[in-house]
């Protein structure tokens, strides 16, 4: 029989299921279960069901819900691939501010007579300030809506590794959602900020006799 198992975009999608008489030797898993599935009707009711199930001496269970179930299965793998998740990120985010230090470095550097000029037509410091600021914020904007983008293409990719505690393949799939888009296009504003707010004191500090006669 061929169909599609589907679970509401639950783990379970990612299984096979079958007899367990059947199955169970041909994987030499035979004399009971370690889990058992249930839905309930009213997901508010677990709480109490939870209390039933402990009060009962004949049934040596934990009632746990299936997201937080596989959370502590994957806990040995999980933790170190958020660490490096968060590392990753932290490392790049520092490299993206400091790229955008020295663009602005360079676009300041180029427009230094501009500078001297609108100074001497009487903009005052905070507005060269100001214009510097919005201009690195609005590349940086830039840049993160193109990152999302490129982003897009890698909703729904799947990957798997092995070793868990349930001694099972833990699959995973990447889901680019609004909420991460909103994140990612908020901390390349961010970085937009930081990155050009050095650049941005250069330009309304420089004097107006030297910013005129530079090239």
């Amino acid at each position: 029989m061929e169909g599609t198992f589907a679970s509401r975009g639950g783990a379970f999608e990612s299984e096979i299921w079958g007899d367990a008489e059947v199955m169970g030797p041909a994987f030499q898993r035979t004399g009971g279960s370690n889990s058992l599935v249930l839905r309930l009707k009213d997901a508010s009711t677990l709480p109490a069901f939870d209390k039933d199930i402990r009060a009962n001496p004949q049934m040596q269970l934990r009632v746990a819900e299936e997201r937080k179930y596989y959370e502590d299965q994957a806990g040995p793998v999980a933790g170190p691939l958020m660490a490096l998740a968060g590392f990753v990120a932290v490392v790049m985010g520092i490299g993206a501010v400091f790229g955008a230090m020295n663009t602005m470095y360079a676009i300041v550097a180029a427009r230094t007579r501009e500078i001297g000029t609108l100074r001497a037509l009487g903009f005052s410091r905070r507005s060269i300030l100001l214009s510097f600021v919005l201009e690195s914020v609005f590349l940086a904007l830039v840049g993160g809506l193109l990152g999302c983008l490129l982003a897009l293409p890698a909703n729904g990719l799947t990957g798997a590794t092995g070793n868990t505690a349930g001694f099972a393949e833990l699959a995973w799939a990447f889901k680019v959602t609004p909420g991460t888009l909103v994140v990612g296009v908020v901390f390349a504003v961010l970085m937009g900020l930081f990155g050009g707010l050095l650049p941005a004191f250069r330009a309304a500090r420089l004097p107006i006799t030297s910013a005129l006669r530079e090239a």
